[in-house]
């Protein structure tokens, strides 16, 4: 008898999985065996018959399923070959949620592992966070959802009622230790399994190349959610401070260059050297490359109406994403849950999401839209605020949304 066992959460073979079939007959004989680290089991010496067939696991103890079992007709052939396999995510989804699963709302099932014992953690919370726009009548308002669960003493934890098919963060803490920010997309009316690290701290470095692997200098590097920004010197090295280890998300950008995010699970003694390679930025379209409007950015700056901030300001301040920029500003808050960082206007007596023209060109923004994934600091030339309380110059009326207004210009560096 040859097969696999196959993990329908996490989607790979299941390894050391044990195995056995017993004849359907009362008092017959019970074959076991272990699957290997590929899924796959052999049992010899198999006579034919009925039998049942099933395996065992404390994943499926740990979850509260019942062992799959599947009847099975062995004949007299050299071979026979039997699939098994966990139940299917949306079973599992049911499980776990029983109705608070549906076709567009899923689970996060996370195991949570101390970096530097590598042991389970108990009682740990498993933090899930999202982003909703909700419209409440006279304006679309941004909210940020937010499930917690704690680990249970095997170290496992899971979060129900997640949106379906939408980006979510996910982080885990107790006590001082915490994780970094991990963004998960859990499907919808199903389940996602992911293992999360914290625990002691860690100083990281490594390289930062571009085209050909060359080495960048001069490239921004930091911990998603914050943190010291260091810059990579000649040779495209960096080193990063002290920093929680465990399951991080690296940041990194420099000019002409997407910006790169990468999630890691970070060990606590020794961290291995990590090397990025950032893409190169794609060809703007030609509604969003550099206008002539950008010439009346300082009348309009002197004029005094709304906040302005320009391409000397840019060069004081040296921010790492354009949403750096617009912190602090009054009636301005960046939320930074997650890797993404939406920017939110006070209006109405709450917080909405407001207009974007981009070279003049309307841009669409909202809950899920990185503003510095679309604009990086160094190419700006100009920004300009205009919240919800300030009349925004004629030329932006038509564009102006009712929660407000930000106008960038871009051009300081080429468009490849």
């Amino acid at each position: 008898m040859l097969g696999v066992v196959y993990d329908s959460i996490s989607r790979a073979p299941f390894r050391g999985a044990t195995v056995q079939i017993a004849q359907q007959s009362a008092g017959s004989r019970v074959y076991t065996t272990q699957a290997d680290s590929d899924g796959r089991f052999i049992i010899e010496n198999v006579p034919p018959g009925r039998y049942l067939a099933g395996f065992f696991h404390f994943a499926l103890d740990t979850l509260g399923l019942e062992p799959p079992v599947r009847l099975i007709d062995v004949g007299g052939t050299d071979q026979q070959r039997l699939s098994l396999g966990t139940p299917s995510p949306r079973s599992v989804a049911r499980a776990l949620c029983g109705r608070a699963s549906g076709d567009s709302i899923g689970a996060l099932y996370a195991r949570v592992y101390d970096a530097r014992s590598g042991e389970p953690v108990v009682g740990a919370t498993l933090v899930a966070t999202w982003h909703e726009l909700v419209n409440s009548g006279e304006v679309v308002r941004h909210e940020e959802p937010t499930l917690d669960a704690r680990s249970n003493v095997d170290g496992w934890a899971v979060v129900c009622g997640l949106p379906g098919g939408s980006p979510v963060s996910a982080r885990v803490n107790r006590g001082p230790d915490t994780s970094g920010v991990v963004m998960v997309n859990v499907p919808g009316g199903g389940f996602l399994r992911r293992d999360f690290r914290m625990g002691g701290s860690t100083r990281l470095a490594g390289v930062v190349k571009g085209v050909a692997g060359a080495p960048l200098a001069n490239a921004q590097v930091r911990f998603a959610g914050g943190g010291a920004v260091v810059r990579t010197d000649a040779s495209g090295a960096f080193n990063l401070p002290s920093h929680p280890a465990g399951s991080q998300t690296l940041e990194a950008r420099a000019a002409g260059y997407a910006l790169l995010q990468r999630t890691m699970d970070i060990e606590a003694s020794r961290p291995q050297p990590v090397e990025l390679t950032l893409s190169v930025l794609p060809e703007l379209p030609d509604s969003a490359r550099p206008a002539t409007g950008a010439s009346g950015f300082e009348e309009r700056r002197r004029a005094g109406a709304g906040r302005y901030v320009s391409a000397h300001d840019l060069d004081l301040l040296d921010p790492f994403g354009v949403s750096d920029i617009l912190r602090g500003m009054p009636g301005v808050a960046v939320s930074d849950e997650g890797l993404n960082h939406v920017v939110t206007f006070a209006a109405y007596g709450g917080r909405c999401i407001p207009a974007l023209l981009l070279n003049g060109s309307a841009i669409h923004l909202d809950a899920r839209t990185n503003l510095d994934s679309l604009v990086r600091p160094d190419d700006v030339l100009g920004l300009e605020v205009y919240t919800h309380d300030v009349q925004p110059p004629s030329a932006y009326q038509s564009a102006a949304g009712e929660c407000g207004t930000i106008v960038i210009w871009t051009g300081r560096t080429r468009h490849r």
